[in-house]
């Protein structure tokens, strides 16, 4: 079992390399300011409205759920929130 949790690690790392090494790539030398913007926005996002708003579904919302319901709803948020981070940015380009 840990050679595979071993080998899925590393097949992860790889993928992981593969995408900074296309990323490094891609973006033009003039761009690199507006990247850098856009990550410190990111951050201070996340400081200010992400977080506090999963503290608050976390604390408020999932008490009210009945126990056996709550694992899939915190699963639920996790896709909904990862698919919200990934598609804003997309959309905001258009």
């Amino acid at each position: 079992m840990m050679r595979l949790q071993i080998g899925i690690g590393a097949v992860g790392v790889a993928i992981g390399m593969v995408g900074v090494y296309a990323f490094a790539v891609g973006v033009p030398g003039r761009d690199w300011s507006r990247v850098f913007t856009w990550l410190g926005g990111v951050v201070v996002a996340h400081d200010l409205l992400i977080a506090p708003t999963a503290l608050i579904v976390g604390f408020g919302v999932f008490k009210i759920l009945p126990y056996r319901l709550r694992s899939t709803m915190r699963v639920a948020a996790l896709g909904v929130a990862t698919v919200a981070l990934i598609g804003v940015p997309l959309l905001m380009t258009r």
